[in-house]
């Protein structure tokens, strides 16, 4: 059996992999052809992941943006005040009314295109959803920056077991960033600093293995067999899926129209330290 902190380093590529697929699984234009909402729910998508239910101050929004330079992350906000997704005074950046409901489309045409792409791994899915649900909850638990990021997120309002799936990856994601961020101030450097670092540069090693150090406690849940489980499934997913669209269905069809009576087939998976997992 792996300890903890080597399995947190053999288990991020592969979490990075999958979680980063089903990421792009509808591209911006595919949200936007979504009908029936006065904001396009492709231009939500450019904030849905990490703006909180209510207003963020820019001090807060920097923390899920900590590898954005500020001018970009400045423009990617503006986007959005032009397409009536927030609003944003230079300090304060809140969703509309409309905006909420196109990020809520997003989400869910994201959900359902994911179980789309998933079909053929449904074993996996679930298993994954068992495996990583503690490993989740205890991510959020340590109360890192972006645990809090991961609280105050919307949700889909029809989940889908490979949405929840994507949920939890993001979550675990999130954790490793902050461990990441932690390695890398202590040993002195800004973001500025890291970011310019070679990927291949010798200082980089040190604080990969303090991250690993520091990302090593959530998955202590795993048992040995629990960790094999874990990368095996994790590798079925790897680059196993078809996009949704490719499958015959669009974004439109992928996602109920506002108003819309919100029931799915697929049932919730709860946690009682995150409750219903999207």
């Amino acid at each position: 059996m792996a300890t903890n902190s080597a399995f947190a380093r053999l288990v991020a590529r592969p979490v990075d992999r999958v979680q980063l697929a089903a990421s792009r699984v509808l591209t911006r234009n595919e949200l936007s052809a979504i009908e029936g909402f006065d904001v396009s729910p492709g231009d939500a998508a450019l904030v849905v992941s990490f703006l909180s239910r209510g207003p963020m101050t820019w001090d807060e929004i920097r923390v899920p943006l900590r590898y954005f330079p500020e001018e970009r992350a400045r423009a990617r906000l503006e986007e959005c005040v032009a397409g009536g997704v927030v609003t944003f005074d230079g300090e304060i950046i809140a969703y509309t009314a409309a905006g909420t409901e196109a990020a809520l489309a997003a989400l869910d045409a994201r959900a359902a295109a994911l179980q789309v792409m998933w079909s053929n791994s449904e074993a996996q899915v679930y298993e994954l959803l068992t495996l990583l649900a503690p490993v989740a909850a205890a991510a959020v638990a340590a109360g890192t920056p972006m645990s809090g990021v991961t609280r105050a997120t919307l949700s889909a309002p029809n989940p889908t077991p490979a949405g929840n799936l994507w949920r939890l990856l993001t979550t675990i994601r999130r954790h490793r960033s902050d461990c990441h961020a932690e390695a890398w101030a202590g040993a002195g450097y800004t973001v500025e600093g890291i970011v310019a670092l070679a990927d291949d540069a010798s200082q980089r090693q040190p604080i990969e293995n303090r991250t690993n150090e520091l990302n090593a406690d959530i998955w202590g849940s795993l048992l040995q067999d629990d960790q094999l489980a874990c990368m095996a499934a994790l590798a079925a997913l790897d680059g196993s899926g078809t996009p949704a669209t490719g499958r015959g269905q669009s974004a439109s069809q992928l996602v109920p129209r506002r108003n819309a009576a919100f029931e799915h087939p697929h049932r919730r998976f709860r946690h009682p330290s995150l409750g219903t997992l999207t």
